[in-house]
């Protein structure tokens, strides 16, 4: 037998004691792996934990199919992928006090082809990470335990400056947010659906930041998509769908934008923006939600272009307290009430919108609220448009045709001025003052309404320069009720009545008209009113070019009585001044004074 030196020896037992100790070193310091753990604690590591423990920052764990159970909370520190694999369903449950945590400020955490499910009673969120990138894929997180006092928890809850990338993924079941982002971070969502969680499908608040691209938000116990604070968010293509508040709900500073996308079927509205929010919603559809389409309130302010906004059970958008609107382009239609609604002190800019079959008003302002109405069609509504309470608006270029009462209706102490509009076609009249409104009204045609051009009662009052009013089935321009008008250069022609007509006690001031072509008369003052009828053309009138009846008094002085069948008719208990009129070819007399 060979003899080995006590040097040979010595030499042997320090390899030995070498190879053993590189053997046992921490796998971490061998460099980043791919190791591959199963259900049973075979593979490469016994336990999930294990694995993130031991492997280096840069590995990769991919999980075989099955449950893995964790009982004890897991904070990973460092970038790992963690992956189960393609076409299979690997589940990670959480039955500790606490979820996963993820921290590293500069390394990348990525998720991909995992259900993360809590199933700890212990207030938790399914998964948190308070700083570094986050990649996450086809992975699902539910079963968070909180409530809205106490524990505010989420699916997945992101803090601080982390930035994460979401895609294909489900947040679903959990007991308040599906997600939650807070601070300074910020998250970009695509593919992703936000279901049946008890708050909000997806919360944005602090300073957060983030970019939602074709998700679907739906049966959340709150609203879709929250955002608070000084939050911003960017949304196109989203779905926001049978939520139990709103699509989605806006407060405070919060800001952002909402393109091409859907809001349908929510318990509230289809967007609400509250506080100081402010936010441009724009090219998406809104319907069939309970209350409004959009509704805006406190000091809100919202942009809305280019949508579809119809079928909601309240009225399509609604501009409150002292919220502001900027409304363009916007097709309004079939809502339960109004079209646009603005009360309280609120403010909205209203232009080239079209509004229609509306059950209320195609726009309704109220309280002081203030509009700016501007290139937009609103026919086929209760009414065009409708002022009370002591609202104030300027409209100008609009159409109000075909709708079921007036085109245009101005109510209470409300002021509106009233130009360049086309107010045709209404079952009543194209334009109803009542109960001490008062309008300025230029430049406007009200023609071939079931009722009159323009109807004014209750001691409203109205200057009208240069208007149209032609071929309404009763009057051109009716006063009663101790109504007040001054008309000066309108055209009021062929209506089925009286062109001019004061019933009751009214003043008008009638100066500079043509009237012309109507069935009855030109002008009719009657009941005990007082009137000034100077410069006026009249011809062609159907009865008398100027008709004086009951205890009127008017002065009548300068017109132009031509070719009617009577010039100036004046009835005997009437007490009218005369003054110098030309009265020629009337068919049965220029003047008839029955005094």
């Amino acid at each position: 037998m060979m003899k080995i030196s006590a040097r040979s020896r010595l030499l042997i037992g320090v390899l030995f004691l070498f190879v053993f100790s590189m053997c046992n070193l921490p796998v971490g310091n061998s460099g980043p792996r791919e190791v591959v753990l199963n259900e049973d604690g075979s593979g490469d590591f016994e336990t999930l934990q294990i694995a993130i423990e031991k492997l280096a920052s840069g590995s990769t764990i991919t999980l075989s199919p099955g449950t893995y159970y964790v009982g004890e909370s897991i904070n990973i520190l460092k970038g790992l992928t963690i992956k189960g694999m393609i076409d299979s369903t690997t589940i990670i449950t959480n039955t500790s006090d606490y979820g996963f945590m993820y921290e590293n400020p500069e390394e990348t955490l990525t998720l991909e082809g995992i259900i993360f499910q809590n199933q700890s009673t212990t207030p938790t969120d399914v998964f948190r990470a308070n700083s570094g990138i986050l990649s996450i894929k086809d992975c699902t997180f539910s079963g968070a335990v909180g409530d809205e006092e106490d524990f505010v928890a989420a699916g997945l809850y992101i803090t601080g400056t982390t930035k994460v990338t979401i895609t294909d993924s489900f947040f679903n079941q959990n007991s308040m947010h599906g997600l939650s982002v807070y601070d300074q971070a910020v998250v970009e969502i695509s593919g992703s659906k936000f279901s049946q969680n008890a708050g909000g499908g997806l919360r944005f608040g602090d300073d957060s930041k983030g970019i939602l691209n074709n998700n679907l938000f739906s049966e959340n116990g709150w609203s879709g998509l929250i955002v608070s604070e000084n939050a911003n968010v960017e949304a196109i293509q989203n779905t926001f769908a049978n939520n139990q508040q709103s699509g989605a709900a806006f407060f405070e500073n919060s800001s952002g934008t909402i393109t091409q996308s859907e809001s349908y079927g929510n318990q509230y509205n289809g967007f609400s923006l509250i506080g100081n929010s402010k936010f441009t919603i724009q090219e998406s559809s809104v319907y069939e939600n309970t209350d409004y389409g959009i509704d805006v309130f406190e000091t809100a302010q919202l942009t809305a272009v280019s949508n579809f906004i119809f079928k909601n059970q309240s009225s399509g958008i609604s501009v409150i307290d002292a919220a502001q609107g900027l409304i363009e382009q916007n097709q309004i239609y079939e809502n339960e009430s109004n079209g646009i609604r603005v009360a309280g002190s609120g403010m909205a800019e209203i232009k080239n919108n079209t509004i229609y079959l509306n059950s209320a008003n195609g726009i309704s302002v109220y309280d002081t609220g203030n509009v700016i109405v501007t290139n937009t069609i609103a026919e086929k509504n209760e009414v065009g448009i409708r002022f009370g309470d002591q609202a104030t608006g300027d409209v100008n270029q609009n159409s109000f045709n075909e709708n079921t009462l007036s085109g245009i209706i101005l109510t209470d102490d409300s002021n509106v001025t009233i130009s360049a509009n086309t107010s045709t076609k209404n079952t009543e009249s194209g334009l109803a003052v009542f109960k001490n409104a008062s309008a300025e009204i230029s430049d406007n045609v009200f023609d071939q309404n079931k009722s009159d051009g323009i109807s004014l009662y209750d001691a409203s009052q109205v200057t009208a320069i240069n208007n149209f009013m032609r071929e309404n089935e009763s009057f051109g321009v009716k006063l009663k009720d101790n109504a007040r008008v001054i008309l000066r250069q309108n055209t009021i022609e062929a209506n089925l009545l009286t062109g001019i007509v004061l019933f009751d006690t009214n003043y008008g001031e009638l100066i500079n008209n043509v009237c012309s072509r109507n069935i009855e008369h030109g002008i009719s003052i009657q009941g005990s009113s007082e009137a000034i009828v100077q410069m006026n053309i009249v011809e062609a009138n159907g009865s008398a070019g100027i008709g004086v009846f009951d205890q009127a008094y008017p002065t009548i002085q300068d017109n132009q009585c031509i070719g009617n069948n009577i010039g100036i008719y004046i009835e005997g208990t009437t007490n009218p001044t005369l003054g110098s009129n030309d009265c020629q070819q009337n068919t049965s007399g220029d003047v008839i004074d029955s005094r």
